[in-house]
């Protein structure tokens, strides 16, 4: 099992892991950076007030609010009934799902439960602030969303590692790698650990056999049938 920080490690390190350690390090820091810099000019092109990914959810969630309808139940409390139209159907019936939502003044609560996991109002949250007219539900949205929150995190100034460093000169011997430890024969190497019973096969189907006598314990090339 992995995780995505594991898959964008991978990501980053892809094609260089057969690369010298120092190489690798510095191609990683090169990557993060030009990673930073993408991102936060495309932060500072953005001229929503949320990040352009909230916006395109919040305007997804307003063309779905055209097709709920509302019924108040306490105007003073804010709160309300919202009836939504099955997908596919021209009308309302009876079985057209119903969630109920309360305004607040700083908060929101819906019976769906999507403005509480995704910190952005939901459909029919849009369609009660339309019914109470001047309330676009943008103080809904949580402030990690906006457009300043987006800059702040890409605006991060890596600087060279390069520039204004003194390296403190080591005292003592030179040490350098053995010579006969290099590795020269070509491909995978031979693996050293003993072979347990989950390393054996389940069924003796699955064993590889010889193409000439179908046998399993050698293949076509010290096959005994062949002298």
């Amino acid at each position: 099992m992995t995780t995505n920080i594991a898959e964008s490690f991978n990501n980053v390190l892809k094609g260089v892991r057969g690369l010298p350690l120092c190489f690798i390090v510095e191609l990683t820091f090169y990557r993060t950076t030009d990673y930073f810099r993408d991102r936060g000019n495309a932060a500072m092109q953005c001229s929503t007030r949320f990040s352009p990914r909230v916006e395109s959810i919040i305007e997804k969630r307003k063309a779905k609010a055209q097709f709920h309808r509302t019924r108040i139940f306490d105007l003073g409390n804010n709160e309300f009934e919202v009836m939504c139209h099955r997908r596919y159907a021209s009308g309302y019936t009876a079985r057209d799902t119903v969630q109920q939502c309360q305004l607040g003044a700083d908060e929101v609560r819906c019976t769906c439960n999507k403005p509480k996991l995704h910190h952005i109002p939901c459909s029919h949250v849009f369609t009660a602030c339309k019914d109470m007219g001047g309330n676009d539900a943008a103080h809904y949205i949580s402030s990690y969303f906006t457009v300043e929150a987006l800059r702040n995190t890409w605006t991060l100034k890596l600087h060279s590692f390069n520039i204004g460093v003194k390296y403190k000169e080591i005292e003592g011997p030179t040490w350098v790698p053995y010579p006969l430890a290099r590795r020269t024969e070509p491909g995978r190497p031979r693996a050293d650990r003993l072979p347990g019973d989950m390393d054996a096969s389940q069924t003796g189907d699955n064993l590889r056999k010889c193409k000439i006598c179908k046998q399993t314990g050698h293949d076509r090339r010290n096959c005994p049938s062949r002298e």
